[in-house]
């Protein structure tokens, strides 16, 4: 008979206890918080666009842009962690509120932080959006998107 510390420690197979049911039936609040918050996770996995809701900007067009809000500063610093910092832009109605659902995807081509946390951007626009579905991140808008050619 083999006495070495494994057979010390675990002397018969391994068995995992199972407490999903003990969970649901004594906590079914939590659970139910719980499903609801990894839905939302879910949901935002699939919104992987950051959104800028400012001017129009259209394919082939230079935009220089002044970030100073902080949930816009966030955005970047977030585009620029990325192989490919990007992001889309949106226009505002007359009414300030970001209704539309056709942008222009802006690539970063250079920036200049400012010792106060503001930022000079300069991006070319390179294609067209729809927005399939929209949300929110750290208060900025993000969504799940495709490219948009309009019919000739």
């Amino acid at each position: 008979m083999q006495t070495g510390p494994s057979q010390l420690l675990l002397p018969g197979p391994a068995r995992q206890p199972h407490y999903s049911g003990h969970y649901c039936q004594s906590y079914p609040l939590l659970y139910q918080e719980r499903g609801a918050a990894i839905q939302e996770e879910e949901r935002h996995a699939r919104l992987n666009t950051p959104i800028f809701v400012s001017h129009l900007t259209f394919p082939g067009m230079p935009t220089f842009l002044h970030f100073f809000e902080p949930r816009y500063r966030l955005m970047l610093r977030r585009c620029l962690e990325t192989p490919n910092p990007r992001f889309g832009m949106i226009m505002t109605s007359k009414t300030g509120s970001p209704n539309t659902d056709y942008g222009t995807i802006l690539e970063i081509r250079s920036v200049q932080m400012l010792p106060d946390g503001r930022s000079m951007v300069e991006t070319w626009g390179s294609t067209r959006f729809r927005i399939l579905e929209r949300g929110s991140l750290d208060g900025y808008m993000v969504g799940r998107i495709e490219r948009y050619a309009p019919s000739a």
